[in-house]
């Protein structure tokens, strides 16, 4: 599985992305800093981006052959219901 965390260079993101690429995933950190951090020795591919404008790091955030980027489908979804936004109705 392909995961990309937004700003994983911090402590807490480096933490997260060595015990995600562990397992195997493919773990892609976008960073303004590539380079600075350390993983730990984990498999973490770093990607430049600025969260202001869109460049490279938009490509990881694709779907991929492999299937990755797939959405699963809503409970409501798959009942044939539209989904739900929020709009509770009292019950009568």
């Amino acid at each position: 599985m392909k995961i990309v965390i937004a700003g994983g260079s911090g402590s807490l993101g480096r933490a997260l992305a060595a015990d995600l690429a562990a397992p195997g995933h493919e773990t892609v950190v976008l960073t303004r800093s590539p380079g600075r951090a350390d993983y730990g020795g984990a498999d973490v591919r770093e990607v430049a981006w600025d969260a202001h404008t869109v460049g490279d790091w938009a490509d990881e955030l694709r779907p991929t052959a492999e299937g990755g980027g797939r959405r699963r489908q809503s409970r409501r979804e798959a009942r044939g219901l539209p989904p739900d936004r929020g709009q509770h109705r009292p019950a009568a």
